[in-house]
């Protein structure tokens, strides 16, 4: 990458702070406690296994979309907000199956028990803060 901005996937990837163990003791990348990223269809399919019990907002993005890497702070500051649900960077570069159906960048997919529950395109920090409450426990009686 020729850009000077770290990628926003990269981060969990490089840094040891913010990587964790997995079940296996390997690494795994984690920027918080609900927030990680996927390079994979593999890795994301891992994620949503290991969360079954849980809504998890997955953003499909990539290294060369600006949108994503100024978004990702408000996504980061959500998830502090709803640490009942989890959150995933996916880096669409790497993934060719799960990425099916993306036309533009950031694309946000909900899945529920491994099942796309809900998506929406675009950069607007509330249109996603939006989306993450109204799946929230605190609304649970509106879905």
């Amino acid at each position: 990458m020729t850009s000077d901005r770290a990628s926003w996937g990269a981060l969990a990837q490089s840094d040891p702070v913010i990587r964790k163990r997995d079940a296996d003791g390997g690494v795994e990348p984690s920027i918080s406690t609900n927030v990680s990223s996927a390079r994979t269809d593999d890795e994301l399919g891992v994620k949503l296994q290991q969360n079954q019990d849980k809504l998890v907002w997955t953003m499909f993005g990539s290294s060369w979309c600006h949108h994503c890497h100024e978004l990702f702070p408000s996504v980061y500051e959500i998830s502090k907000r709803f640490p009942q649900q989890e959150f995933v960077v996916a880096q669409m570069d790497y993934m060719d199956h799960a990425v099916k159906g993306i036309k533009y960048t950031p694309t946000f997919r909900l899945y529920k028990k491994g099942r796309r529950m809900d998506e929406f395109v675009g950069t607007d920090a509330q249109r996603v803060e939006d989306h993450v409450w109204l799946w929230s426990d605190s609304n649970a009686g509106s879905h």
